[in-house]
């Protein structure tokens, strides 16, 4: 009704009139997102100031369940951005984040997903996220071994074993 409309522009004044975009997905998913959201992504603020009246952008490089996440995170960060992460991280994540960022961290640790979360925050151009993402890996990386990384990567050892003990004494490495 037109009073129900009329309480919700007063207390939210910016859902009713905000500008929506269309993101589709490789998979031809498609998300309606905030042009404020978006605004998060350096490769679609270029693109939406080339073109005020564009309302719908396709990423062909990226799969619709990993946009969905991407756009996850732009949708809460564009009101409150997060807090930069320290460099090199000295404390655990969880000590970091905030209760939101945490649950999106460990919602999606499993490899493939935080990979796949990497590469489309790189491609889109949201450095927050992709800072997020990358601390992550960092993370998981100071508890593995040298072999479990080469797992972790799919890297094969290219190293003779004399180049990879005079590696581990040079730097080191147990």
């Amino acid at each position: 009704s037109k009073a129900t409309v009329s309480v919700l522009y007063w207390y939210f004044p910016n859902t009713l009139t905000m500008s929506r975009i269309m993101l589709i997905s490789c998979d031809d998913l498609r998300y309606d997102v905030s042009r404020d959201a978006c605004m998060m992504s350096s490769l679609l603020k270029d693109l939406l100031s080339d073109d005020e009246g564009m309302t719908q952008i396709p990423i062909t490089t990226i799969n619709g369940i990993t946009l969905k996440k991407i756009i996850d995170y732009m949708e809460v960060h564009w009101k409150r951005p997060s807090p930069a992460l320290e460099k090199p991280l000295r404390r655990s994540l969880k000590e970091l984040l905030s209760d939101w960022d945490l649950q999106f961290v460990e919602a999606n640790s499993e490899d493939t997903a935080l990979f796949d979360i990497i590469h489309g925050a790189n491609y889109l151009g949201v450095k927050d996220l992709l800072e997020l993402s990358s601390a992550m890996v960092a993370e998981k990386m100071k508890s593995k071994s040298i072999e479990e990384i080469r797992v972790m990567f799919g890297l094969k050892n290219d190293f003779t074993e004399e180049e990879e003990e005079a590696l581990r004494r040079e730097h080191c490495i147990e």
